[in-house]
């Protein structure tokens, strides 16, 4: 056996990128089926969305440094660090591009179909989301992932109802969403908590975005301010004060 893969490291053929098993590409080690692991793709877009921000962090970090003498960001390029960092988050950006072709792929044939309302439902909603982040002032707390936990909290105890009420998804599938079939309870609470924890991910990464982004807009609104919650006397939004002279 040894023999055999020392003859085939040592291969004048090994130099080239040709594959007779390509579907590894697309696979997690671990996995038992031929189908594309969800729990695989979870962790594919994770370790995609914290390189991509670390190395968009790192132009940003760049770009703060600039002084009238010393353009810091015109030298980003030139850092071993940063050629190695741009390898790793291309990488990570063709891997998950590629499980997520292998599941189009995978799904063009059942119910789920590559239409344009699929594209903007499920992909530009969460571009458009990110646009809208980098463009408003709105304030951002860390802490409020707390509320996005109990909207997904909420969800998938709505879907665990539909489940014992004997609910079906489209074509009369047994479940709304593959992924989360009640009837495989094992593999199915590994995604949902997989799921809180991309949620709580995805939070971090876009208070870190507001971060950025108000530094590249020189704002300190709150930057040495303690937190003060107002107590107005009802719910409505308080007039602003005019001063008239």
């Amino acid at each position: 056996m040894m023999k055999a893969m020392w003859r085939r490291e040592f291969n004048i053929r090994s130099l080239g990128f040709s594959h007779d098993r390509p579907e590894q590409f697309v696979r997690c080690q671990w996995q038992k089926n031929a189908e594309i692991s969800i729990t695989y793709l979870v962790y594919r877009w994770a370790f995609a969305i914290l390189f991509l921000s670390v190395w968009v962090w790192s132009f940003f970090s760049a770009a703060e440094q600039n002084t009238p003498a010393e353009n810091f960001l015109s030298k980003w390029p030139i850092y071993l660090t940063n050629w190695g960092y741009t390898l790793c988050t291309s990488q990570a950006l063709l891997a998950v591009g590629l499980v997520i072709q292998q599941l189009i792929k995978e799904r063009r044939t059942a119910v789920h179909t590559l239409t344009a309302l699929n594209l903007l439902m499920h992909a530009f909603n969460a571009i458009l989301m990110v646009l809208d982040v980098l463009v408003v002032a709105h304030p951002f707390r860390l802490l409020h992932f707390c509320w996005s936990l109990l909207f997904i909290f909420t969800y998938f105890c709505f879907s665990v109802m539909y489940h014992l009420a004997g609910g079906t998804g489209k074509n009369n599938a047994p479940s709304i969403y593959p992924a989360l079939d009640w009837n495989k309870v094992g593999s199915t609470l590994a995604i949902a908590v997989l799921g809180i924890l991309a949620v709580v991910f995805a939070h971090f990464c876009v208070w870190l975005t507001v971060i950025i982004r108000k530094q590249i807009a020189g704002s300190n609104d709150d930057a040495c301010e303690e937190l003060k919650i107002s107590k107005p006397s009802s719910n409505q939004v308080q007039p602003l004060e005019v001063n008239t002279p």
